[in-house]
């Protein structure tokens, strides 16, 4: 058979595995499992471009976000938007990648360019369309951002006043009531 053939055979018999609510798929021969996110790994990497793939790349981050992966959930999730740009997929892959990323960045040191980077990812997800359930996913994440930024701020307050430094502390309180004054969100409330 040809190498088109073999990935599609290979994404067919994931999914039903996946519906079948099935994680592994039995390997002949070799005596072992083999896990659902190797089969369609294994079929995304004979042929990345196929009219499957997009679905096959969404099944895969789906597995892995399942499994706590959000960092390689994230990237697979971005594959759909960077190898299928016109598919039906793009919409709910960026959204998928924002909230994995904003998983991801939940166990991570604080980081505002990596918090930038994901409100655009909601953004855009909002965006593309804006009168959905998808776009209003995309708002509650936004707001997740927000109250992380917020959460920040006042832990920068907190460590001023720690470090006997109430003068500071004062400063970037008034700082944080000026952004709130001006519409910032994240100035304030969070968790």
């Amino acid at each position: 058979p040809e190498i088109g053939e073999i990935a599609r055979s290979q994404y067919e018999m994931a999914v039903a595995a996946i519906e079948a609510r099935e994680t592994e798929f039995p390997s002949r021969g070799k005596g072992r499992h083999v896990p659902l996110t190797e089969v369609l790994e294994k079929s995304l990497s004979h042929d990345p471009y196929a009219a499957h793939a997009a679905d096959a790349w969404m099944r895969l981050g789906g597995l892995h976000a399942e499994a706590g992966r959000h960092a390689v959930a994230a990237k697979t999730f971005r594959q759909v938007r960077e190898r299928h740009a016109d598919s039906t997929w793009v919409l709910p892959a960026t959204l998928r990648n924002a909230e994995e990323s904003m998983l991801e960045e939940e166990d991570l040191p604080y980081s505002q360019p990596r918090l930038d980077a994901i409100r655009d990812a909601f953004q855009a997800a909002g965006g593309l369309a804006p009168d959905t359930p998808l776009a209003a996913r995309a708002r509650s994440g936004l707001g997740r951002i927000r109250d992380r930024e917020a959460w920040h701020r006042r832990r920068i307050v907190r460590l001023y006043r720690i470090w006997g430094h109430d003068g500071a502390a004062g400063l970037y309180e008034e700082r944080l009531r000026a952004l709130e004054a001006e519409g910032d969100p994240g100035a304030g409330g969070g968790r």
